[in-house]
C-alpha cells in the first residue's frame, strides 16, 4: 500500500498480479502493470511507492526491475537492478524479499549471507553503496527456516530490523546494542538512540 501527496491510495494485488490505485474519495482511478515478463508487467508482487502525486514506483524483486508508472497507467522508465548487482565487485549476495524502497527511488537492499550489511542501490545513476553492518538475523528466527539454500538453524538470536522512513531516513535496530539508528543514503549516521 502507498498513499499520494493528493491522497490517493495504491495498493498491490497478488491475484492478479497489478496495482490499483483510488483517488481520495474511494474511487478506483487507474489498473497499473499485470502478470508477465514485459514493459510494466510484473512476475512478483511489487513493492510500491509514490513519487509526487503524478508517479508511481513499482519495484518487482523477482525481476530485479524497477518501473516508474504514469498516473494513466504508461510506462515512464524501467531499470533492471540485476546487471547493477551482477556487476558489483564487493560479492554481495541480495535476499530479494527483504527490499524497501527509498523517496528518491533508490532501494535499500540487505545482504545477510556475504557481507551481512545494508546496501542503498541508486538508480541515477545505477550505484551499489553499503550503508551500514548487520548483525544478527534479520528477524527473530523459528528453527529450521529456509531462505534459498541458506538454512537458518539457531532460534532467537540477535537480530536486525531495518526500514525506509520518510525524508529519505533508514532506521536500522541492533538487538545485541539495544540500539536504533537514524541513517542517511550516503550512510552517514544522523541519530542513534539506546532503549
Amino acid at each position: 500500500v502507498a498513499l499520494s501527496p493528493d491522497g490517493s491510495l495504491a495498493v498491490t494485488e497478488h491475484s492478479p498480479l497489478e496495482v490499483r490505485v483510488f483517488d481520495s474519495s474511494g474511487q478506483h482511478r487507474v489498473t497499473i502493470g499485470r502478470d508477465g515478463e514485459g514493459p510494466g508487467e510484473f512476475v512478483g508482487a511489487p513493492k510500491i511507492r509514490f513519487l509526487g502525486p503524478d508517479t508511481l514506483l513499482a519495484w518487482d524483486p523477482s525481476q530485479f526491475r524497477l518501473t516508474w508508472f504514469s498516473m494513466d497507467g504508461r510506462v515512464i522508465r524501467e531499470l533492471a537492478l540485476a546487471t547493477q548487482v551482477n556487476e558489483s565487485s564487493t560479492g554481495q549476495n541480495f535476499v530479494t524479499g527483504w527490499w524497501d524502497l527509498l523517496p528518491d527511488g533508490s532501494v535499500l537492499a540487505p545482504d545477510w549471507i556475504n557481507t551481512r550489511s545494508l546496501y542503498v542501490l541508486g538508480t541515477n545513476p545505477p550505484s551499489v553503496q553499503r550503508i551500514a553492518s548487520l548483525r544478527g538475523y534479520f528477524f527473530p528466527l523459528v528453527s529450521g527456516i529456509k531462505v534459498g539454500s541458506l538454512r537458518l538453524t539457531t532460534p532467537f538470536r540477535a537480530s536486525t530490523a531495518y526500514a525506509a522512513g520518510g525524508a529519505g531516513t533508514i532506521w536500522v535496530s541492533d538487538s545485541t546494542r539495544w540500539s536504533v539508528s537514524a541513517i542517511s543514503p550516503d550512510g552517514s549516521l544522523k541519530e542513534e538512540f539506546h532503549i
